[in-house]
């Protein structure tokens, strides 16, 4: 069923702060003793070499909203490659922007480059 994938979207916290070499297998490490995690994303811009760069955040969905509660309570200030992070409930306004990105001209005409 698609509905459980919908509902799962309430427990989703954003993490802020986040080195930008960072991937998704050292924030799971760092926050999987909280509970399930069920998905991870750090969205990821152009670097000055042209690699991919994390963006400075990402996000994170538990499965119990009780894991995801923990971790905003517990993972404030814990260390993800030697950074301290801070940890929030994601809004709504946040996973928008993330799926409607704003345009961004230089990157849109790099590809009409292409």
């Amino acid at each position: 069923g698609g509905e459980h994938k919908m509902n799962s979207r309430q427990w989703r916290l954003v993490i802020r702060n986040l080195p930008f070499a960072v991937k998704e297998q050292a924030v799971k490490a760092a926050f999987e003793e909280f509970g399930v995690i069920e998905e991870i994303h750090i969205p990821t811009k152009q670097g000055r070499d042209g690699k991919p760069m994390a963006r400075g955040f990402g996000f994170i969905n538990f499965s119990k909203k009780s894991e995801a509660k923990e971790a905003v309570e517990r993972g404030n200030g814990m260390q993800v490659l030697g950074r301290p992070v801070a940890v929030d409930w994601a809004l709504a306004k946040e996973i928008f922007e993330e799926q409607n990105p704003l345009p961004n001209p230089k990157k849109e005409a790099a590809e009409k480059k292409a």
